[in-house]
């Protein structure tokens, strides 16, 4: 699974942002304060919701903010709306290609495609180098692949495999 398509809108530091990945690295440059965390930010907010999102997910003064991505087969948007008590509301539209909306479970549904996207770079640099080097990212879910607990996905023989999912999932 990859991204085809990221729109934010009044989503942490950012105003509007709209990015099309023509290749296999987008660059995201910038300034200190100029909002490169805050995009990074949006792909796991509107992957994995509110517990990704920073404190105050809605853009200053705004009344709501709006996550979307367009993963191939599925279009996930995310609305936060700022309620009178100015706390935020999330609500979560999942799409199908053929353009089903996805009614039950939706995050469900987005969980069980996370581990094709499943590499924490920052988990990665964390580990020792001998670790590091052993981390591989994952292509299909089919994969004997678990997170350790800096995140990152790490092969796992198939010996290991039954005893290191049981304890490292929580």
């Amino acid at each position: 699974m990859q991204i085809v398509e990221l729109r934010a809108d009044n989503f942490a530091r950012l105003k509007a942002i709209e990015i099309r990945p023509d290749g296999s690295v987008v660059p995201i440059t910038g300034r200190n304060s100029q909002g490169k965390t805050s995009v990074l930010r949006a792909i796991w907010a509107v992957i994995e919701g509110k517990t990704a999102a920073p404190a105050v997910a809605i853009h200053g003064e705004a009344e709501q903010a709006s996550l979307y991505v367009d993963l191939g087969d599925y279009r996930i948007t995310r609305t936060i709306k700022r309620d009178p008590e100015g706390r935020e509301e999330w609500s979560l539209k999942v799409i199908a290609r053929d353009g089903t909306r996805i009614t039950k479970t939706p995050q469900a549904l987005i969980d069980s495609f996370k581990g094709d996207m499943g590499f924490d770079p920052l988990g990665w640099c964390r580990l020792s180098r001998r670790s590091a080097s052993s981390v591989r990212p994952t292509s299909s879910r089919r994969s004997s692949a678990r997170r350790s607990t800096t995140g990152a996905v790490r092969r796992t023989s198939s010996r290991r495999r039954a005893s290191s999912i049981r304890t490292t999932r929580s």
